[in-house]
């Protein structure tokens, strides 16, 4: 006489088949996250290390960074990002701020403007027909009192400068 097929034999099969299914896409995760990151980074990178033609570092440590940027008319950066930052124009132009998805704001700065910038990643061409001039000061390294200080003695001492 045969011998009936157990009840719990199908059962002890499934489990294994889904927990296979589930654990494939998990393994996929870190290749997923190292194109993605890999794609970003190409496209926003430190404005000092992608245009060394057009930017210098004056002053990079732990409390602040200060990068001059000089660029002539028609000149372009490539794509790059930016931590919040303030920006103080020695001498204005017209610039055109391009974001990775293609919308473009037109901006005219004039020298002796200090402006805010919230963290962003873009192109900028200059528009206009005079060159352009600026410091550009990151914020992300002020997390001291004293970078704070620091910071805001630079500030008065440009404006005396004036």
């Amino acid at each position: 006489m045969a011998k009936a097929p157990s009840a719990t034999a199908p059962r002890a099969k499934a489990p294994i088949a889904i927990a296979l299914k589930a654990t494939a896409p998990i393994e996929l995760i870190p290749i997923i996250g190292m194109s993605i990151l890999a794609v970003v980074v190409a496209k926003a990178q430190d404005l000092a290390k992608v245009d060394p033609q057009h930017c210098k570092v004056l002053l990079d440590n732990e409390y602040v960074r200060i990068l001059e940027i000089h660029m002539k008319p028609g000149d372009k950066s490539p794509m790059h990002s930016r931590p919040h930052h303030a920006v103080y124009t020695l001498a204005g132009s017209t610039l055109n701020f391009t974001s990775p998805d293609g919308k473009t704001k037109t901006v005219t700065i004039n020298p002796g403007q200090a402006v805010w910038r919230n963290a962003e990643t873009h192109t900028v061409e200059i528009a206009g027909k005079t060159d352009s001039h600026a410091l550009d000061i990151d914020f992300c390294r002020l997390t001291t009192e004293r970078g704070i200080n620091i910071f805001r003695n630079l500030l008065l001492s440009i404006s005396l400068l004036e």
